[in-house]
């Protein structure tokens, strides 16, 4: 049973990392994600964005089930004609678009890959700019006016479109000079240890009424990223660059009893040991009492948040 376990935790696309891993990866990205928050915040009322997420859930489905056909369609197209076929798996939807479609169809679809990005990009961009004005610039920068507000977002969206720019560069050099490197996984990873963190505190907060503090989801947060760090082996090359760089011929293996994590995992496993940590501390009672008036302030002066509105 536990080489069976060790076997799944290790596979990157399973049933079982389709059901419960990329289940709690989608609640952190669709309940935590500036990028999607900001778009159900946008509704009327708590009912309807409930209803578009769950929409957007069920449209998912033929969305990735034309993506599955497509590539089940190149599998045997190669099969039958490798004239075209690229040395790495990924880029044969690429290598087919540029080489065999149709110079009308292949001008479509480029023109459709570009628009969804742009899509894409600013929204994630509107989300980046926004989180780093109002939870970080208007904190320190007190006093100022609203257009200076609007000036520095617009400059924060500056910051992130060139950092955006960098990582694209660079994921685009080790595509080059390593054709067989995948960038999903590295992608998602990234996401897992960013959103599953995230989830933990959300979880907190949705699901008891008197656990959590500033103090203990701090440590919560360290324990999910360390405990990610581990399950993703990247301890491993850290330590390694840290004995190159001071010249130690040393090599660290991972314990035989401790199994290979694929990045499938890698948001629930910080998502629950945050969970695990953040519940052992008791919310102050001040922090409820400021709650409590914030929630009847925001009632009797009719900016009743999100979830307190009722249908209309």
């Amino acid at each position: 049973m536990w080489d069976y376990v060790r076997l799944i935790l290790a596979s990157d696309y399973t049933l079982f990392s389709a059901l419960i891993g990329a289940t709690l990866g989608n609640m952190a990205a669709f309940g935590t994600d500036q990028d999607m928050v900001q778009r159900m915040l946008t509704a009327e009322t708590h009912q309807k964005a409930r209803r578009s997420l769950i929409t957007a859930a069920f449209m998912d489905l033929p969305i990735a089930s034309a993506f599955v056909f497509i590539g089940i369609l190149l599998f045997v197209y190669y099969q039958k004609d490798p004239t075209f076929r690229p040395a790495a798996t990924a880029d044969v939807f690429g290598s087919y678009i540029l080489n065999v479609m149709p110079v009308g169809i292949r001008g479509l679809v480029l023109a459709g890959i570009f628009a969804t990005a742009m899509g894409s990009f600013s929204a994630a961009l509107n989300a980046l700019a926004t989180g780093a004005t109002n939870d970080w610039y208007i904190r320190w920068v007190r006093g100022r006016g609203p257009m200076h507000y609007v000036r520095a977002a617009r400059w924060f969206t500056v910051l992130f479109a060139v950092l955006m720019v960098v990582v694209a560069g660079g994921f685009a050099y080790a595509k080059v000079t390593t054709p067989n490197v995948r960038i999903i996984p590295v992608v998602l990873g990234i996401a897992g240890f960013i959103l599953g963190p995230m989830l933990g505190v959300f979880l907190i907060g949705m699901l008891t009424g008197r656990r959590g503090s500033d103090a203990g989801n701090m440590l919560a947060i360290s324990a999910g990223l360390l405990a990610t760090v581990v399950a993703g082996r990247l301890h491993i090359g850290i330590l390694h660059a840290v004995a190159g760089a001071l010249g130690v011929d040393w090599t660290f293996r991972q314990p035989a009893w401790m199994p290979d994590v694929s990045f499938t995992w890698w948001g629930m496993i910080g998502a629950l040991v945050v969970f695990g940590v953040g519940v052992l501390f008791r919310t102050p009672d001040h922090v409820l009492l400021s709650a409590a008036r914030h929630v009847e302030k925001a009632q009797t002066a009719g900016d009743v948040p999100l979830a307190l509105r009722e249908e209309r």
